[in-house]
Order: structure tokens, then sequence, then C-alpha cells
């Protein structure tokens, strides 16, 4: 009998004894908040450098996450990286992480890479709770395609905030000075893209008055030169944010 006809005839087997186990632990999936953000918050001072984001708002979500603490490298054709990741499943002696969907808050998110899996970014990370091996898997509560690690991962349990993919968000970006003007653009994020009908380019005279409004945002200006600018936020875009 060859090898490749005993991996043939073992793959139904393996399927039947995950059915039988899998009554006993069945699949949950953690709940996600999801609330409005601003960053930075209503009343807080923040500086922003030349192109940089001076103040975001739309909708996050937050849920159960794990932070990996190093890379876990799986039999040398997936890398996992450091960072963290989303928890979209648990069973009894595990928890299934993926990468985020949309934005992450927080530096570094993990990610799933592969020399030749073209398809890796669509995998799940498996964790069991018993001995920290990490595995790669195509499924939530499946046997198929597995690669499991040697030793176990190092991770710790969090919360996790990701901005949602089906918000809407609006930015103010700092575009600098030039004499008593400063310049600002404004835009917009749908689903995730940009809304090239709702980017905005708007001047401002400081030597008229240090608070600047633009769509009911509210900016008290505390510092601007050519290379940055200190603000106080005062109040957020027309949401009410």
């Amino acid at each position: 009998m060859t090898l490749k006809t005993s991996m043939v005839r073992l793959i139904p087997i393996a399927l039947a004894v995950f059915m039988v186990s899998g009554c006993a632990s069945p699949v949950t999936r953690p709940s996600v908040e999801k609330s409005h953000f601003s960053s930075p918050e209503v009343g807080a001072t923040a500086t922003a450098s030349i192109g940089d984001r001076m103040l975001l708002q739309g909708m996050s979500e937050r849920f159960r996450a794990v932070d990996l603490l190093y890379p876990v490298s799986i039999k040398g054709e997936y890398t996992v990286s450091a960072g963290q990741y989303q928890v979209i499943a648990e069973q009894r002696d595990y928890l299934y992480l993926a990468p985020y969907p949309g934005g992450s808050t927080v530096d570094p998110q993990g990610a799933i890479s592969s020399k030749s899996d073209v398809d890796a970014s669509r995998r799940y990370v498996r964790l069991s709770k018993q001995t920290d091996q990490a595995c790669v898997v195509d499924g939530i509560g499946t046997i198929r395609s597995t690669w499991c690690s040697v030793g176990g991962a190092q991770f710790e349990e969090g919360t996790g905030q990701a901005f949602s993919q089906r918000s809407f968000q609006q930015t103010l970006l700092y575009s600098g000075r030039t004499g008593d003007y400063i310049t600002l653009r404004y835009r917009e994020f749908s689903g995730g893209y940009a809304r090239s009908a709702f980017e905005n380019e708007a001047r401002y005279d400081l030597s008229d008055s240090n608070m600047i409004s633009y769509k009911g945002a509210m900016i008290e200006v505390l510092e601007a030169t050519n290379q940055h600018i200190k603000f106080r936020l005062v109040k957020g875009f027309n949401d009410g944010v």
C-alpha cells in the first residue's frame, strides 16, 4: 500500500472522529461591540505633522483579541506574525484567530503569510488552550488542511479595536502654513473606501481667529508652523462624536 493510498483512506476516519467530538465541543462566536470613536477625544490636545491626520471619527468594533508576542513558524511553510488577532470563534479546547478585516487601531496587527499559499491571508489560526500549540487551518471546527507548530505560542488575551469596514469615517489632515493661513484637507471613507467626491481643501486665516471649524468640527489652534500643528479638539463633526 502506498503512502498516498493510506492518506486517502484515513481522511474519512479522521472526519468521523471529528464529527463525534464536535458534538461535545460546540463552536461559539464572541460578540462584537460597535461604537463611535474619536481620535483625539473631544477636549484633548494633540500634535500633527504635515500630511498627518488631525482628526478621525467614525465607527469602531471592539472584540475579544489575542496578542501573539512572537512570530510562529509552521513547518517552514507558514509564518504567523507577532501582533494582535481577533478571536472569531471558540471551542472547549481551542480559540480560532483571524487578522482584522478592517483597519486596526493597534500596531502591529497580526498576519498569516506563506511562501507558496496564495490564500494564506484567508486562513485562520487555531490556538490550543491546553498546549498553546498554534495551527493554520482553512475552516472553523475542521481538521482539513491543518499545519501546526512544533512548540507552543506565547500570547496574551485582551480586547481589540478596529475600524469597521461598514462604517462611515471622516478625517481632517494638516497640509501646512503659509503666512497667516493654514490649510486642512477633509476626506470621507465609506465601507473602507475613500469617497473621492467628498475630498476638499480649506484655508483658514489665523490672524482673524485661532478657532477653526469644518462640518461641525471645532478646533482651537494652539500653534501652527509649516512642519506641524498643535491643537485642542473642542467639538467633533456634525454627528456629535
